[in-house]
């Protein structure tokens, strides 16, 4: 989460879980949910499209930055809201595998940026993270979580 810029501990209060006997259901509250605009924008879009790559690319192509993101970031549509989901549930993932311990990193690619083109959904995995206490040095505590999202 660090390096998309996410402040743990705030978005840690937004997700409401209810764990029933098969599955856990999170949820949002609508205040938190209509914070997200003005809190999560700059998080999601470095989900696709790093600060340093933005500024280079926009420099480059001499367009503004805007452009760029266009370029980056799906229209709306099932696919957008696909990614939203799994980039939520990378989020409220990296939360939920971090509260043990506030020194445990995790880490994970962001896949969206690895995508063959903006109007499909990237193949394979939603989320992959590792949890890899004693980085760099590899140990019998690593961990690799992969999850698949369906939202609604």
């Amino acid at each position: 989460m660090k390096d998309i810029g996410a402040d743990a501990v705030a978005v840690r209060t937004w997700f409401k879980e209810k764990k029933n006997t098969t599955y856990t259901s999170v949820t949002v509250d609508i205040p938190d949910a209509g914070a997200w605009i003005a809190t999560v924008q700059d998080w999601m879009r470095r989900c696709y499209l790093t600060d340093q790559v933005l500024d280079a690319r926009s420099q480059e192509a001499g367009v503004p930055k805007s452009m760029v993101i266009n370029s980056k970031l799906p229209d709306p549509s099932a696919v957008m809201s696909g990614d939203f989901g799994e980039i939520l549930t990378y989020f409220y993932q990296t939360l939920d595998l971090s509260k043990a311990s506030t020194t445990v990193e995790v880490i994970g690619p962001k896949k969206w940026r690895l995508k063959e083109a903006r109007t499909k959904a990237a193949p394979y995995s939603d989320v992959v993270q590792f949890v890899v206490p004693s980085w760099p040095q590899s140990s019998a505590e690593d961990q690799l979580f992969c999850a698949e999202v369906k939202t609604k």
